[in-house]
């Protein structure tokens, strides 16, 4: 659409998917609130995405200890909204 050489849009593309997930930011409360829930009941997560950066954000926002399961589309082959997730 740009014009961009192909190997250029190649290295955006790789670029993207290993540091898109760098720049996520929770919202403030959101450990908080996680924290909260899971005292009475158990917490999971599920997520659309590659394995690798679903996990890297979990880790890089500090939630990856927070919840019991964490279902990742990119490792199932279903994503949501489909049952099967």
């Amino acid at each position: 659409e740009y014009g961009l050489p192909e190997e250029l849009v190649e290295k955006l593309v790789r670029d993207w998917a290993e540091t898109f997930g760098d720049y996520t930011v929770p919202f403030p409360q959101s450990r908080q609130v996680v924290q909260t829930l899971s005292r009475t009941m158990k917490v999971g997560v599920v997520t659309n995405g590659s394995s690798a950066m679903q996990r890297r954000k979990l880790e890089l926002c500090g939630f990856a200890d927070l919840f019991e399961h964490i279902v990742v589309s990119g490792e199932l082959g279903h994503a949501k909204p489909e049952p099967e997730i």
